[in-house]
């Protein structure tokens, strides 16, 4: 999440709260130099995240990764198994041919292995060119197992 810079030098929020209120009493939320009311901020910011999880979740679908829509949180938790590796080696090899870094499922106890975890709290430029490096990688691994 990219943050600016207050007049002390200090990294704030994209998002502040305003103390002000509006002539009907409303809270003001500001969001890149705008202010506007607080429930259509929010609702603004969670169609966003609905946008971001809906795309993550149909590409890795199209990669053959299966994997459940979540509901609250902005992670979602692909299967890995069918490619044949563990979910550390997974994540190491992502990281080292793509430079795309995810957390193996291992890191969250026994029952995660096998998967790993993805947060789509990023841009969607970055989940886009993530997405495109991780379909690069499926298909180098295809490659290599045959």
């Amino acid at each position: 999440m990219r943050r600016g810079k207050g007049c002390n030098g200090a990294f704030l929020p994209r998002y502040f709260l305003c103390g002000l209120r509006g002539k009907a009493g409303h809270a003001f939320i500001v969001y890149n130099g705008r202010s506007a009311p607080v429930n259509y901020a929010l609702r603004i910011r969670a169609e966003n995240r609905r946008l971001r999880r809906r795309y993550l979740l149909g590409e890795l679908r199209s990669m053959g990764l299966e994997c459940f829509e979540p509901e609250g949180a902005f992670y979602i938790f692909p299967s890995i198994e069918s490619t044949g590796l563990s979910s550390e080696e997974f994540c190491e090899r992502l990281l080292h041919e793509q430079e795309v870094a995810v957390i193996p499922g291992s890191a969250f106890g026994a029952s995660g292995e096998g998967h790993i975890r993805i947060s789509y709290s990023y841009s969607m430029s970055h989940l886009r060119e993530a997405c495109s490096r991780m379909k690069i990688f499926l298909e180098n691994l295809k490659q290599e197992q045959k």
